[in-house]
């Protein structure tokens, strides 16, 4: 079957690009969460879109036999130049869905590439749709599962407060504090256990030098350490 990357350039290939995901069976996938569309509408509009003031994109569709099978976007992002001068030449690339064939997603970044060597860029970064402020990433498998049971129980119980707890309460400060628990915790199982693991070999492999060199002046400059261990641990308690 002929594989075709074809420029979004008109209103009806826009809404065929956002559709992608539906059009790929991805709605049967339970680790899969339905974007806000119009969002999206309004994220890629010259008119509306706030990355659009410092940004530049552009969307590509991949068509078989006329009917989509993935889709990619490039941007450059001018207020990233102008924080990191020093990373010069990079673009990103977002919103990246592929039908499970290697050709079609070879064809969808090299489409993405292209656009950004016609750019002057010579690195391309991402999943970013568009920007570090927006969607990062992609999901492989497996992490969703673990926050699905705690968020379902969250709301659970929000559901059977009473109503006037919702009186003295609004409705956006509870979602917002929900929203931000689960990235919370999503940090510390991410960042948190790796700078953790690196921050304790540190500590383990200093210590075991300094032992080495003079044992009681090391034994001394740990004496700190049991009681900042204790402090940190009442105060996360209290």
């Amino acid at each position: 079957m002929p594989l075709e990357i074809r420029p979004v350039e008109s209103k009806k290939e826009l809404e065929a690009f956002l559709h992608v995901p539906w059009t790929l069976g991805m709605k049967s996938d339970p680790n899969w969460v339905p974007p806000l569309l119009d969002d999206y509408r309004r994220s890629l509009n010259p008119k509306k879109s706030p990355f659009l003031k410092h940004g530049e994109v552009k969307c590509f569709l991949a068509l078989q036999d006329g009917q989509p099978v993935g889709r990619i976007s490039a941007q450059i992002d001018t207020d990233f130049d102008k924080q990191w001068p020093q990373e010069k030449g990079v673009a990103f690339f977002g919103f990246f869905d592929s039908k499970d064939d290697p050709a079609v997603a070879r064809a969808l970044f090299d489409a993405a590439a292209a656009w950004a060597r016609g750019k002057g860029r010579t690195t391309i970064r991402g999943p970013f749709t568009l920007d570090s402020k927006g969607e990062v990433g992609v999901l492989v498998e497996g992490l969703a599962d673990r926050f699905e049971p705690a968020l379902c129980d969250v709301y659970a119980r929000l559901q059977r407060l009473p109503v006037d707890y919702f009186d003295q309460r609004a409705s956006g400060d509870l979602m917002t504090r929900i929203v931000e628990d689960v990235n919370s915790v999503e940090r510390v199982l991410i960042d948190g256990t790796e700078q953790g693991s690196v921050a304790i070999l540190t500590i383990i492999g200093v210590a075991a030098i300094m032992f080495t060199t003079n044992p009681v002046l090391a034994a001394v400059a740990l004496v700190p350490i049991p009681i900042l261990a204790a402090g940190a641990a009442l105060y996360t308690l209290t």
